[in-house]
């Protein structure tokens, strides 16, 4: 249900049922030491933050090693990687915990909406999302501080450029990054956005690419949840744990 790719040939799959599987180029290699995780993120192929529901988890070229959680409430549904000393993740109940790999800190307990992605520049600039009734929160030098309130945030993706969401009752894109919020009503701005079929709230297309001009459907076989790409190479991960990959 989640993929971290690093490159075409050093790529991480979660399934939520299954120790975490790894891609090597040729094959899908399976490491002893690796955890069931349910959701992935990274910034290097020697730094990989994994999560279950409970905890979460290091990956440091070497083994992995359980990081646990901070005290955090609800289940971890997101996380994001900013460097090889510091990673942010968000709970279900809208905590935000952040670890320096060694341990991990909660920094915010949540409000009554859930969280449902985190995204940053670095550490003074991350930006947590909330369904439901909640918003967007950005994190700075001062610490976490609530920026702007969305009605019914959907459609959200972690892009190159930023966090991106969609509030459906004020048609708007939002894209949250270096320090300030973009908002539109057509597009979100972003040149090379893959939005997968859970980021689409049950759109009906799997996958849809928005290359800064068009929108175009590809996948059309399938139900894609997640997907990972790198050196042109697309591989995207199902319902039921199977992986597609597309060449470039």
């Amino acid at each position: 249900i989640d993929l971290y790719a690093s490159a075409a040939d050093d790529i991480w799959a979660a399934s939520a049922t299954l120790p975490l599987r790894r891609w090597d180029g040729d094959a899908w290699q399976v490491d002893a030491s690796a955890p069931v995780a349910r959701g992935l993120a990274g910034i290097a192929s020697d730094r990989v933050i994994a999560f279950d529901s409970a905890a979460l988890y290091l990956w440091d070229g070497v083994t992995w090693t359980s990081l646990g959680n901070g005290g955090a409430t609800g289940t971890f549904v997101d996380a994001w990687v900013g460097s090889t000393t510091f990673a942010l993740a968000v709970t279900s109940s809208g905590d935000v915990v952040s670890t320096d790999g060694v341990s991990v800190t909660r920094e915010l307990e949540g409000p009554s909406s859930s969280a449902a992605a985190v995204f940053g520049s670095s550490a003074d600039d991350a930006w947590a999302v909330s369904v439901g009734s909640g918003g967007l929160q950005q994190r700075s030098a001062a610490g976490w501080a609530p920026v702007l309130t969305l009605e019914t945030p959907s459609v959200i993706a972690r892009t190159e450029e930023g966090l991106v969401a969609y509030d459906h009752r004020g048609d708007r894109w939002l894209l949250a990054n270096d320090g300030f919020i973009r908002s539109g009503l057509d597009a979100p701005f972003v040149p090379d956005l893959y939005l997968a079929d859970d980021d689409l709230r049950g759109g009906g297309n799997p996958l849809r690419h928005f290359d800064g001009l068009e929108t175009e459907t590809l996948f059309l076989e399938g139900e894609v949840n997640d997907l990972a790409a790198a050196g042109g190479h697309i591989f995207t991960v199902g319902r039921y744990g199977e992986i597609l990959h597309r060449a470039p």
